[in-house]
């Protein structure tokens, strides 16, 4: 993202930066980490803020922490457009998001959901192949109807649902569209799917330009995709330079 950092003498500072942000405390609090510049630039802010809505002022406290430039503070955000300190002062909200201009009918890939009939069985198998926790569990993590994990380098949001809120048209058994993610070594990591349980459903086959593809079947009945993409490699670089 593009930022603009509205400073006190009413100048302005534009820079590169990221936000990252999701539910947790089980969905009663969201947390935003801040960095700026983009990494990997040397940071000059690596902060986080928690927001948790309190119905009884219609409002948000917001606590943040920067511990790279040891700087706290916490505040209570009735609206979008101000924040109000916690002693009463007005203050600007200091960040804003540039509006990004994207022509295209399809923006990005938002979620990918799976389905599983034992979804905490799910969760623990994927939470061992992707070596993170489910950051989100409804409507609790002893019997979850719905977790989602955050991976890859855009922390994609990947979630698991009951089989019982299926579509009522979804047919048995695996099939349909398959969506592939990136790997840097795709044999070694299609052999480790299938040393976890997964079953081939499509071999390694070798495409035009080093474009490499496979697919396996994960214990609960999805098709999970892998790819060695070099355009993707390319895209990335390019965000990054």
């Amino acid at each position: 993202m593009d930022t603009i950092r509205h400073l006190d003498d009413g100048t302005t500072e534009e820079s590169t930066g990221e936000i990252h942000f999701g539910w947790v405390l089980e969905g009663r609090a969201i947390q935003d980490i801040w960095i700026r510049p983009r990494r990997p630039a040397p940071s000059t802010m690596y902060g986080t803020t928690l927001r948790i809505f309190d119905p009884d002022i219609g409002g948000w406290h917001i606590i943040w922490n920067d511990p790279l430039n040891q700087d706290y503070s916490r505040q209570t955000g009735p609206d979008a457009d101000h924040y109000r300190a916690s002693f009463g002062r007005p203050i600007a909200i200091k960040e804003r998001v540039t509006t990004m201009s994207n022509k295209h009918f399809l923006r990005g890939m938002a979620t990918v959901n799976f389905w599983a009939d034992d979804v905490a069985a799910a969760r623990d198998w994927y939470a061992e192949l992707f070596g993170v926790e489910a950051y989100f569990q409804r409507p609790d993590a002893e019997n979850p109807a719905y977790v989602e994990f955050r991976i890859g380098d855009d922390e994609d949001e990947f979630g698991i649902i009951d089989r019982r809120y299926a579509p009522a048209a979804m047919q048995p058994g695996p099939g349909g569209a398959i969506l592939l993610w990136h790997v840097d070594d795709i044999e070694a990591a299609f052999a480790r799917l299938k040393a976890m349980g997964a079953t081939e459903y499509d071999p390694i086959t070798k495409r035009e330009n080093d474009f490499v593809t496979a697919s396996v079947v994960d214990p609960f009945g999805n098709v999970l995709g892998i790819m060695y993409n070099p355009h993707y490699l390319e895209m990335l670089k390019s965000r990054t330079a």
